[in-house]
């Protein structure tokens, strides 16, 4: 689908507006001379468990799972803590919740769905997964079990939206390296990938059951490093080993290429680069950086590697080349691809899983470009076995967890700040001016699909890229990826096309980044891609100052409608695009939050749809914050998996449902019928006095309309230009006339007329603008005209 808005105006804005809002994790820093060569880092600050898996999610609120909370050298993973950068690192940007009945997630692996959720698969819980919906943090157990268990596997998104499932085995059995055949004979290591469908669950790849892939040799079964090749192909290094898998192959039972030994095993005296205790990450399409390592597991004790290298599969065999070195060798390290797309390499250890002399706190970052690294700036906390780094919208990258077990059991967070959020101007370092996407046409994308942005300003942009969000744990991001978009600009707007193949980025969600001429990033507007049209949890693609009602997705042919009380239920409209006035509201900016919504009613202008206590309620704004929050509501994808869903303001834990023709607002329950009653279709809607609207029907969004000349024009829905007098004014209505009075006007249509006296009788209840015709211009154009109110 074509996702493009038409704005008429240079000084409009595209259907989603992203706000500039003061970013509290960027106010009261205290800059060092050296931030635009080293980067620098935040306080330590508390974070509520040792945050040892990490995901971003849709709406740029981060997951993190591993302990319990306040107990970090526990492991359980049944304790989900969510944390809202956008509020800072004070105690309400956490929201911390602990459920027995959870999947234990402890050393698991995670993916998305092509639903958009987020699957949490193995750990402690080897055979099991959970389904979170990531605004709600509302995990369902899924009913389908693996055939083997997965502690310590890698799950993968593939190209058609299916999962995959890589190596793993019994939980706590490192051991099994040392006595492979006894393991493979015991059953413990799981040597055959699984491939999840949804309403089918999983099932087995017999055909690529692979020793050398998955086997308990050197833990070649432990978290393999893979990712999806642009050839579709699924490509990984299982400590010394790289290989090919073809889920498609033999008739959909999958087959397994091996392309030879990566380095040698890990050794005592002469370290190299392999293990789960190394770190890899995509940099560019087909081509990885794996770097540090050099053994299998936490209690092996062996030094570490400063080696680098660099795999290419984008052709039929891998190609191996070294690249430099490392200043310090590190074991679980951790990285990330940044949006100029360096490699930031932070954290781990000299030896085993040592503190102390032996851990690093300098982070290294690596020019692609260059193959050198640069030395950044140190952070205060001990980083090692069971730490993780996400990149975050705002151009940081957090640093957290590290323990369970170690030399530490982390209770704390730390944000690095990268050196391209600054600049230095008469010898002192300050923040860099940054390039701002003040709107987007679309959160949700189909693969090949045009997107196009609109820049706070007309300043050129140098580089457009795509990152998908991170997921992070044992020192391994198995989703995160980095793409350049081509792109067209023109003044503030940007055209591009999103990436046809989803080989080279599997649905998911990405951040799309803009960068300057310096090489300073926009912050990250997050999309959907290829998520079968669904949309990033913290907004949909409702488009502002449009008439719309909100049918309901369990029950079709109901819409949200207030009653005579001011109370609203939900109410037969069997015809949305004319439904009763009782059933329209305006999307309007939220009044509490301009990212979110507020439904003022198109019947009463000046009410709005509120929560008054636990009930829905239509009443007049009092203009007081209270009434504000009450009257906004913070728009996600369904929980049901279809339409959208309705969070209260202020209110996280509460969304709007239907218990019978009545609506509540009830915290989110974990169960299909709480989620199929809290969710809604919102269906484009006429005002009571429009007959017709002639909308454009491949340019989405837009209207005909007549400019100041008497022009047509195509004008989006809600352009400010159609409010200003003299300027474009939309065609709304077609009046019914008597018979005479269609001819004195000249008109050949039957049912049409215009007239500059409205008549109760008619429909147009508006007379002709000042700059509109007589009423005999031509009977093409016979169209009663009426003047865009200010709110529509």
């Amino acid at each position: 689908m074509d996702t493009r808005k038409l704005a008429q105006a240079d000084s409009e804005e595209l259907s989603v507006v992203l706000p500039d809002v003061a970013d509290p994790l960027f106010q009261g820093l205290t800059i060092p001379t050296d931030a635009p060569t080293r980067g620098m880092w935040s306080a330590t600050q508390a974070w509520p468990m040792n945050g040892l898996h990490a995901v971003l999610l849709p709406d740029g609120k981060v997951l993190t799972y591993g302990t319990p909370q306040n107990t970090p050298g526990t492991q359980d993973g049944r304790t989900y803590d969510f944390w809202d950068p956008s509020l800072g690192f004070v105690a309400a940007s956490h929201v911390t919740s602990f459920d027995a009945a959870r999947v234990n997630s402890f050393c698991n692996t995670s993916a998305w769905l092509a639903d958009g959720r987020l699957m949490l698969t193995g750990g402690n819980t080897p055979l099991g997964s959970s389904l979170l919906t990531p605004a709600t943090g509302s995990a369902l157990t899924d009913t389908a079990t693996l055939a083997d268990q997965r502690w310590y596997a890698t799950m993968l998104t593939l190209p058609d939206g299916r999962n995959i499932m890589l190596g793993g085995m019994d939980p706590y059995q490192e051991d099994m390296r040392n006595n492979p055949d006894a393991a493979i004979a015991a059953g413990t290591v799981s040597m055959t990938p699984e491939i999840y469908s949804a309403g089918t669950g999983w099932r087995s790849l017999t055909g690529a059951r692979s020793r050398d892939a998955f086997g308990p040799d050197y833990l070649r079964a432990s978290y393999p490093r893979a990712w999806v090749a642009p050839n579709g192909r699924v490509f990984g290094i299982s400590a010394e080993t790289m290989w090919s898998l073809d889920v498609a192959a033999n008739d959909g039972a999958g087959s397994i290429t091996v392309h030879g030994r990566f380095k040698t095993p890990a050794s005592a005296t002469a370290p190299v680069n392999v293990g789960a205790t190394n770190t890899a990450v995509m940099f560019a399409p087909g081509r990885v950086l794996q770097v540090g390592g050099n053994g299998y597991f936490n209690g092996d004790g062996l030094p570490a590697s400063n080696l680098a290298t660099v795999v290419d599969f984008n052709d039929a065999e891998p190609v191996v080349t070294e690249t430099a070195a490392m200043t310090y060798a590190r074991r679980f390290p951790n990285s990330v691809v940044l949006p100029d797309g360096r490699v930031l390499v932070t954290g781990g250890t000299r030896v085993g899983n040592n503190g102390g002399a032996d851990a690093v706190y300098a982070a290294e970052i690596w020019n692609p470009a260059t193959g050198a690294w640069t030395l950044g700036a140190s952070e205060a906390q001990i980083r090692v076995y069971h730490s993780a780094t996400l990149m975050l919208a705002n151009g940081t990258v957090l640093s957290t967890g590290g323990g369970a077990p170690g030399p530490v059991n982390n209770l704390n967070a730390e944000l690095y700040y990268p050196p391209y959020l600054f600049r230095t101007v008469d010898g002192a370092a300050q923040l860099a001016p940054r390039p701002r996407i003040s709107s987007i046409s679309s959160l949700a994308f189909d693969h090949g699909s045009a997107v196009q942005l609109r820049m706070a300003g007309d300043a050129p942009v140098a580089r457009l890229v795509m990152l998908a969000n991170g997921s992070v744990t044992h020192s391994f991001n198995s989703g995160q990826r980095f793409l350049e978009i081509p792109f067209t600009q023109n003044g503030p707007s940007i055209s591009a096309t999103l990436p046809a193949s989803a080989s080279l980025a599997p649905p998911g969600y990405y951040q799309i980044v803009a960068l300057d001429a310096a090489g300073v990033p926009s912050r990250g507007a997050i999309v959907s891609l290829g998520l079968q049209g669904k949309l990033p949890a913290a907004q949909s693609d409702i488009v502002r100052n449009q008439a719309v009602t909100l049918e309901s997705t369990n029950a079709p042919g109901q819409s949200v409608t207030v009653d005579a009380d001011g109370i609203a239920g939900l109410a037969a409209t069997p015809n949305t695009v004319r439904a009763p006035a009782a059933a329209q509201f305006w999307v309007r900016n939220g009044l509490a939050d301009a990212n979110c919504l507020s439904l003022e009613s198109a019947a009463s202008p000046g009410q709005w749809l509120r929560r008054r206590e636990l009930r829905a309620t239509l009443d007049a704004a009092d203009g007081s914050p209270a009434f504000a929050g009450d009257a906004t509501f913070c728009p996600q994808s369904g929980l049901s998996g279809a339409g959208l869903s309705l969070r209260a303001f202020g209110a996280d834990e509460l969304f709007l449902r239907h218990r019978g023709n009545e609506l509540w607002f009830e915290a989110a329950a974990s169960d299909t019928a709480f989620a199929a009653d809290a969710s809604f279709v919102p269906r484009s809607t006429l005002p009571q006095d429009a007959v017709l609207q002639l909308a454009s029907v491949d340019v989405e969004g837009s209207v005909l309309a007549v400019d100041a000349n008497n022009l047509g024009v195509l004008a989006a829905l809600g352009n400010k230009e159609h409010r200003r007098r003299g300027g474009a004014w939309a065609m709304r209505a077609a009046c019914r006339s008597s018979r005479s009075r269609r001819r004195a006007a000249g008109c050949a249509m039957p049912a049409t007329a215009c007239s500059r006296r409205p008549s109760p009788r008619r429909r147009c209840s508006a007379p002709m603008p000042p700059s509109a015709p007589s009423p005999a211009w031509p009977a093409r154009a016979c169209r009663c005209v009426r003047r865009t109110s200010p709110r529509g």
